[in-house]
Parts: structure tokens; C-alpha cells; sequence
């Protein structure tokens, strides 16, 4: 079944090709135009379905591997590339389909996905963050973003750099993933953070590129969100993930870097503005009455600021002598907090 759809794969984006018959395989030029839709359809048909049928035939049949190192389908597949050719197609449906494959791929088929020899992924998804500007596709893409960067780890560090992973991703966050739902791909935010591999070719550490990626969501992104509910999503994503670089235990912090001190002030400004909202009646929140769509992220929003004082003004700050707040707690609590409390306009 596989070989049978990779043979339809084989075929694209030739239409003639993949429907040719001894009497018109030379040309699709005298069709008509009713005769050239019906030909499309056909195609987006059978494409769809050979995208489709694959990602449940590997859903239903994972590979595990022998004790010789075999694996099931890169025995029968002899080109794995032909999965990936839809992943920069001119068609949306192809594009999330392809996304839905390469996520089951990664946990049903990784000798299909983290071979370097027969699979071009390392440098098709810089460019398919790149390309992908349709609002319906980008949660399905992060989601297979973040399953191809946890389900093989040692070879996703081995083979993938996340610096250029980095540049696409800061522009889909400023663009506020060009207009998709924050309830939809807001939640894969921190995990896509904390699973990016170290990077090679910069000097920065992955908490840096990180602080990247959130200062571009929070500064541009929200300034490009639709609505209210998105940028109080975008809020909700911001203040977790600058909580967790803060209260990680980072033991390979060094206190007396002054650039790494520096990224933890910055983590504890980008929490601080978040909380800033509710403090500020000129943003966005100011005076304004919660509605059904902004109620539910505004909870969240509310509730994860309430908890993640308490840690902050706790004694369980004295335990996690590792973290990056217990290293700048006096700055953060002698002047960004009051700060933040004695700004123009904030009661």
C-alpha cells in the first residue's frame, strides 16, 4: 500500500502524468475548461488521499526496530523525499495534510524522517515556517514542528540547527501566525521553546534565542493580533513562558555573566509587562468589561500571574538557589516591580 502511494507521489504535480492514458499523455491542451477542473479535482483527490491514506497506515502500523537496527519502512521505501514534496505546495490542503503525515511520521516512521541520506526535512522546514502564511495551517504545522523535535531528540540535535529554525519562527510570532487563533496554537508556544536543540552556528544559548522568539510575539505580535482574545492569549503564552526561564533550575547559569543576568532581567520584564495589563487603563484591558470571547484567556491570564507571585514573594524562592530569579531578586523586586506599579497612568 505504501509503495502504491508513494507512486502517486511520484507524480506530482504532474497532472498528465498521473492520469495519462496511451491516447492523451501528451498533452492537456486541448481539454476544455470544464474538462481541466474535472482534471484537478481528480488530482486534489487523489493526492489528498494518498497523503491521508498514508498517515493512517503508519498511525495503524508503527515500526519498531530489530535487533539487527532494520527498520520496517525504510525497507520498502526507497524514497521517503517524495512525502515532503507537498510540503511547500501552492495548496493549503496538500500543506496540512503533509503537516498531519510528517506528525505521524515522527512517531510511526522515524526511519522515514530522521535519515539524513534519503530525507531533505533538515532543510525543507526552515523554509516551510518560511512559506506558510494561511491562518488554517499554522497550529497544524507548530504541532508537527513540535512532534519531529521530541520524538528523536539525540538526531534532531545532531542534524537540526536551531538557529535556522529561529528566524522563521520570530516571524510567524510577530505576525501573530498570521491571524490564527491563539487558543489554537498558543498552547504549543512554550513546549516548541523548551524543545529547540542547541545551536551550532550562533553563539547564543538556546534561553537567548528563546527570549527572541517571545520578545518578537509580545512586541509585534500583539500589535498584529485580532481582537482582544488573541492578545490576551498572546499574554498568556508570554507570561508562562517567561515564568518558566525564570523559575527553571538553571545550574550552568553563571552568576557573574553579565549578558546572562541581563537575559533574566529581561525575562522578568517581559512577566512584569504582562502583568502591566491589568495595571495600565491605557492598554488594551484598561476599563474595559470581560465578554464571553476575552473571559476565558483572561482567567488564565489572571490565574497564572496569582500563582506565579505567590512562587515569586514565597519562601519557595529561597530553595531554588538555581533559578534565574533568585539571581536578580533583589533587582527584580527593588526596581522592575515598582517600576512596573509607578507608571504614568497605572493606579
Amino acid at each position: 500500500r505504501l509503495l502504491a502511494m508513494q507512486a502517486v507521489l511520484r507524480a506530482f504535480p504532474k497532472r498528465k502524468d498521473l492520469f495519462a492514458t496511451p491516447g492523451n499523455a501528451s498533452s492537456t491542451s486541448s481539454l476544455s475548461e470544464m474538462e481541466r477542473e474535472r482534471l484537478d479535482e481528480r488530482f486534489d483527490r487523489v493526492v489528498g488521499t494518498a497523503l491521508e491514506g498514508t498517515r493512517l497506515f503508519v498511525q495503524s502500523f508503527p515500526e519498531t526496530g530489530d535487533d539487527s537496527g532494520d527498520w520496517m519502512y525504510a525497507s520498502h521505501i526507497t524514497e521517503p523525499k517524495l512525502f515532503w514534496k507537498t510540503l511547500t505546495s501552492s495548496k493549503a490542503s496538500f500543506r496540512s495534510k503533509t503537516y498531519g503525515l510528517l506528525g505521524s511520521m515522527c512517531q510511526g516512521a522515524p526511519s522515514l524522517v530522521y535519515n539524513p541520506t534519503n530525507s531533505p526535512l533538515v532543510k525543507l522546514l526552515p523554509t516551510t515556517l518560511a512559506q506558510e502564511k494561511d491562518a488554517a495551517n499554522v497550529p497544524a504545522l507548530l504541532e508537527a514542528l513540535l512532534l519531529y523535535l521530541n520524538s528523536n531528540k539525540d538526531e534532531v540535535a545532531r542534524t537540526t540547527d536551531s538557529s535556522v529554525l529561529v528566524s522563521p519562527l520570530r516571524k510567524l510570532f510577530a505576525k501573530s501566525g498570521y491571524g490564527a487563533s491563539l487558543d489554537r496554537w498558543g498552547p504549543s508556544i512554550l513546549p516548541l521553546l523548551v524543545s529547540l536543540p542547541p545551536s551550532r552556528t550562533s553563539e547564543k544559548k538556546p534561553a537567548a534565542l528563546c527570549l527572541t522568539l517571545l520578545q518578537a510575539l509580545w512586541k509585534d505580535g500583539t500589535a498584529n493580533a485580532i481582537g482582544s482574545a488573541d492578545k490576551l492569549g498572546i499574554a498568556v503564552a508570554v507570561a508562562e513562558s517567561s515564568f518558566y526561564y525564570l523559575w527553571r533550575r538553571a545550574e550552568e547559569m553563571d552568576p557573574t555573566s553579565v549578558l546572562e543576568v541581563e537575559h533574566a532581567l529581561q525575562f522578568a520584564k517581559l512577566w512584569l509587562e504582562t502583568l502591566g495589563l491589568f495595571l495600565s487603563p491605557t492598554s488594551f484591558l484598561g476599563g474595559s468589561t470581560s465578554t464571553s470571547i476575552t473571559r476565558v484567556p483572561e482567567k488564565r491570564l489572571l490565574d497564572g500571574l496569582g500563582r506565579d507571585l505567590a512562587r515569586m514573594g514565597g519562601s519557595a524562592l529561597e530553595t531554588r538557589t538555581e533559578c534565574a530569579l533568585f539571581r536578580i531578586r533583589d533587582e527584580f523586586w527593588t526596581r522592575l516591580v515598582p517600576a512596573i506599579l509607578l507608571e504614568e497612568g497605572n493606579e
